[in-house]
């Protein structure tokens, strides 16, 4: 890698860094295994040295990346600081194609964005980022982003899974806060974002023979959008409608709250039609679940969970295994 510096006058110092892409893979600092691919950097910026004011861009540009079971054919990320030495400011964009998550699942192209500043503590501002996949597109943001003695998102949303999906989530020092709204969530677009694997997006822009109007006889590749021919394909056994309010405090033994969910028009397993309704009440280390189901064509069912108390924290999974609680069903049948 080429580093280049130049001076101009007594104050302010201009450094221009770039080199030629290299090979991840065959890099000695980086361990075998951990990352594979094609990566390059460039970045160029000025330093007064009077005021330490910062000016700065940087460009990583990367190809056929692999890494902890996530890869991606190509990825761009554009960072430019300003600010100061010590307090810079941060705005970073990120672009990446053929991206799949350690879970297989896979979206055509990504675009993530956000302000990023450093001190006195890591806050991320005006975060979206955007995923689409061949047969829709999900857009994920969030006001902010906190991290200091834990995570605090403020005015999370999610949009493309049927009426928007907001959130504030806060974590600190074992106390977790959760507010959760959504009025309309389309189960069958949740299964089939979930469903679309990498094997969807390698043959998502495939090839087509089209003529060439300036030489007749002569035909060539274009890519065009190709509309899909396979079956219809969902990662959950059930299509449905889902509205969610969940308001909760949980911190040692305790929680403190309500949780309510609304499905319906529910459809899978033989059922045509289905509604379930849940209702948790959380008073401190005692808490109940009341569940209210129909569907059609094979009857109704009532389950109340009382007197629901963990062994432990609640944050715990392991007190939940080991929690106590009373069970009264009953039901009829169509």
């Amino acid at each position: 890698m080429l580093a280049t510096k130049r001076t101009m006058g007594n104050n302010s110092d201009i450094y221009t860094i770039s080199g030629p892409a290299i090979d991840l893979g065959s890099q000695r600092r980086v361990p075998r295994g951990v990352a594979t691919g094609r990566a390059s950097v460039r970045a160029d910026g000025e330093l007064r040295l009077s005021t330490m004011a910062l000016t700065a861009n940087a460009r990583v540009d990367g190809s056929d990346l692999e890494a902890s079971g996530a890869s991606a054919k190509s990825l761009v990320v554009d960072v430019t600081a300003t600010g100061t030495a010590q307090s810079p400011q941060l705005a970073v964009r990120a672009q990446g194609s053929n991206v799949v998550a350690p879970n297989g699942m896979a979206v055509q192209k990504l675009t993530a964005s956000s302000r990023v500043a450093i001190a006195p503590t890591p806050l991320l501002t005006d975060v979206q980022v955007l995923l689409d996949t061949q047969h829709s597109s999900l857009q994920i943001g969030a006001r902010s982003i906190r991290v200091q003695d834990g995570v605090q998102v403020d005015g999370a949303r999610i949009d493309g899974l049927g009426q928007p999906i907001e959130a504030d989530v806060a974590m600190s020092g074992g106390r977790l806060v959760v507010k959760l709204h959504a009025t309309d969530v389309d189960l069958d677009a949740v299964g089939h974002l979930l469903a679309t694997k990498a094997n969807e997006v390698a043959s998502a822009t495939p090839t087509r023979p089209v003529a060439d109007e300036h030489q007749p006889g002569v035909v060539k590749d274009a890519h065009a959008p190709a509309k899909p021919n396979r079956p219809h394909v969902s990662a959950l056994p059930v299509t449905g409608r889902v509205s969610l309010d969940v308001d909760l405090v949980a911190a040692g033994r305790t929680i403190d709250g309500h949780a309510e969910i609304h499905a319906h028009e529910l459809a899978g397993f033989g059922i045509k039609k289905g509604v379930v309704d849940l209702h948790g009440s959380f008073q401190g280390e005692t808490s109940g679940l009341t569940i209210d189901a129909s569907a059609a064509p094979y009857g109704t069912a009532k389950i109340v969970v009382a007197d629901l108390k963990p062994d432990g924290a609640v944050l715990d999974p392991g007190s939940w295994e080991r929690a106590t609680f009373g069970v009264k069903a009953e039901g009829s049948a169509d």
